[in-house]
């Protein structure tokens, strides 16, 4: 049984594993990182693998997902070898960042959010996570200038994903018909379902 301690702290959340990162134990750690890592992403996390007994190759994906999203490993006497070969195998792979959006996105429109988007992906990231989840009110201008910002990354050779939005933004954006372009995981349980299926 994989035993799951969470230190949560002012500028990170530490995960301190004990057992073996294997079989649905995977799935309950998937839910559990991406609660915290995506409700809280100005904290920086890290896994503390030294008490991790095995790993299977679910928990293996899982903890590649997690390096690419930034987090730190600390690999054990049964997990450095992983720990390193996650290390040498991502370097090439591509980055991802997520953004949290709160207030307005209406007009007049600033441009802050493209300018983001665009530089993160001139400076290596290639898949910037959109959370929209704390947007109160969006009109046609804010509509226009989130597929700006999808086409600006496009154009930079990254991907922009909206992984969380208001019932509004929601609403706007399916009368706009845009819906399906901006959404790739509508909620934090949708992508859990996803990580489910790629771990």
């Amino acid at each position: 049984m994989l035993i799951i301690t969470v230190e949560t702290h002012a500028a990170n959340v530490n995960f301190l594993l004990d057992g073996p990162l294997a079989g649905a134990a995977v799935g309950e750690l998937a839910r559990s990182w991406l609660a915290r890592a995506f409700d809280a992403p100005q904290r920086r996390v890290l896994l503390d693998l030294r008490g991790v007994t095995s790993v299977d190759g679910a928990g293996k994906a899982f903890l590649a997902r997690a390096y690419r999203h930034g987090n730190t490993l600390v690999g054990g006497a049964t997990t450095n070898a992983i720990v390193d070969e996650i290390h040498a195998t991502s370097e090439s792979e591509p980055r991802s960042a997520l953004l949290r959006v709160e207030g307005t996105l209406r007009m007049p429109v600033d441009g802050v959010l493209r300018s983001r988007v665009e530089s993160l992906v001139r400076n290596g990231v290639r898949r910037v996570l959109l959370d929209l989840s704390g947007v109160s009110t969006i009109d046609a201008a804010g509509v226009g200038e989130l597929i700006h910002t999808f086409n600006a990354a496009a154009a930079a050779g990254g991907v922009l994903e909206t992984v969380q939005m208001s019932p509004h933004v929601r609403r706007v954006l399916d009368v706009a018909g845009v819906l399906g372009l901006l959404t790739a995981m509508s909620n934090v349980s949708g992508l859990v379902r996803r990580v489910g299926k790629e771990i």
